[in-house]
């Protein structure tokens, strides 16, 4: 059996500032964008307000930004419990990280025996790694 990740949500205060960058800076493709009731972000998520959810996708990954309308989201922070980072897999990942750099993201590269651990870093702080097949 093969499994593979459906989606990745990812709640944030700046959505057009999250999504130009995921767009502009990795080279995601803008989907569909709907609002979520009151309703169903309460019994999803324990978020009692209306929320905005905007689809990307690269190849087969799908981010689900998520703007929760008059909440203040706060910052992420290293000593937070739960998701710190996700893993993106691409054909060569020093050149996909080198043209991310061009378009102006924040990489991460770090020495790590034989090879090179790359991260790149999105507005929110949010850490993917990058991986190559």
């Amino acid at each position: 059996m093969t499994y593979t990740c459906n989606h990745i949500g990812l709640f944030t205060p700046n959505p057009e500032e999250l999504i130009a960058f995921y767009v502009e800076k990795l080279g995601f493709v803008r989907g569909e964008s709907r609002l979520l009731s009151k309703d169903l972000m309460g019994q999803i998520f324990e978020v009692p307000a209306n929320c905005r959810m905007t689809k990307l996708s690269l190849g087969e990954i799908t981010l689900e930004v998520f703007t929760v309308a008059g909440w203040n989201l706060k910052a992420r922070s290293v000593d937070t419990s739960g998701y710190n980072h996700w893993g993106l897999t691409v054909e060569d990942k020093a050149s996909f990280c080198h043209e991310a750099e061009e378009r102006g993201a924040e990489v991460v590269e770090i020495a790590y025996k034989d090879r090179f651990i790359y991260f790149i870093k999105d507005p929110e702080g949010n850490l993917i790694e990058v991986f190559e097949r």
